[in-house]
């Protein structure tokens, strides 16, 4: 758990176990979830209290921020997050620990800090 600069809760899997318990227990259908595109990584989420369109710029920087240093790109020189609401992100029946689908979603090009 992280407070961001903006005092906006972010949560933040550290393993598949944790991320498929943070994203099917523990986030609400309207708290934003992150995760960097096409790699392994942290399950990342900004809990919203339902007001999803009051998270300031800064907080979701910052929440993808996060999820590329908890992904294998972090070495990367630009790592594609994309962001949804929860409510947006699935598990497939049967899947892996922290294999989820999601749809519109948005991008966001994270330089790594190094």
């Amino acid at each position: 758990r992280v407070t961001s600069r903006d005092g906006w809760d972010i949560l933040v899997g550290e393993n598949s176990l944790a991320n498929d318990y943070l994203t099917t227990r523990v986030a609400s259908p309207n708290d934003l979830w992150f995760h960097v595109r096409a790699a392994k990584g942290a399950h990342v989420v900004v809990r919203t209290n339902n007001r999803p369109q009051s998270v300031p710029p800064g907080t979701i920087r910052q929440a993808a921020e996060l999820a590329v240093a908890g992904s294998n790109a972090k070495h990367s020189s630009l790592a594609p997050v994309d962001y949804t609401l929860r409510k947006f992100v699935r598990k497939p029946r049967g899947s892996a620990p922290g294999l989820v689908t999601y749809r519109n979603e948005k991008t966001l090009d994270v330089t790594p800090a190094k």
